[in-house]
């Protein structure tokens, strides 16, 4: 996925726009495992860099209802995405914080198998 095609927004609003240029983008095949670079490991740099202004008050305080919803929509997406990488992986991975590039080349496995199968079967 091209940095052009990342989408942002805060919880309740339609999704639109692209990835700040001032915000590290989360690279794929990094050595966190999760595929963000050493910049986003940094779970404090994290808040400061991308959470901070969705979830604080101006007042600095903590807004607990925007927390709510931030975390509603992660527990959605922890419970989607593995349904859909399972899908895509012909069942071989599951977990949602696998790097992008691990699902995207099963997924291509999968497909190449599909298309032989389906060779195989016209010419026999």
């Amino acid at each position: 996925m091209k940095k052009e095609d990342m989408i942002g927004g805060k919880a309740g609003e339609q999704m639109t726009g692209q990835w700040p240029d001032d915000l590290p983008f989360p690279i794929a095949g990094t050595n966190s495992g999760l595929g963000y670079s050493e910049e986003q490991e940094d779970y404090e740099t994290t808040f400061e860099e991308f959470w901070k202004e969705i979830v604080e008050s101006p007042d600095g305080s903590l807004n607990i209802d925007q927390v709510k919803r931030e975390l509603h929509d992660f527990w959605v997406m922890m419970g989607e995405v593995p349904k859909v990488y399972c899908h895509v992986t012909g069942g071989l991975i599951s977990k949602a914080n696998t790097c992008s590039e691990a699902v995207i080349e099963e997924a291509d496995a999968v497909l190449d198998r599909m298309i032989q199968e389906r060779l195989e079967e016209e010419k026999g």
